[in-house]
């Protein structure tokens, strides 16, 4: 993973779907804008830690307007 796509984000919420988790966040570069990630549940960042490090690789991205 390359240092520029690493960014320091807060947790705002973390939702429970069944077989996946819905996570927004917000980048500290970034702040008042929410992004979303749905992630399986043993990938979501432990309870209770509201700051995280987010990896936004290019190649994974998807925009919606």
């Amino acid at each position: 993973m390359h240092e520029e796509n690493l960014f320091p984000a807060k947790v705002r919420e973390i939702t429970f779907l069944g077989n996946r988790c819905r996570m927004s966040f917000e980048l500290d570069q970034l702040p008042g804008h929410a992004l979303l990630a749905e992630l399986a549940p043993e990938a979501m960042p432990r309870l209770g830690a509201q700051q995280i490090m987010v990896a936004l690789p290019p190649h994974s991205l998807q925009v919606f307007a």
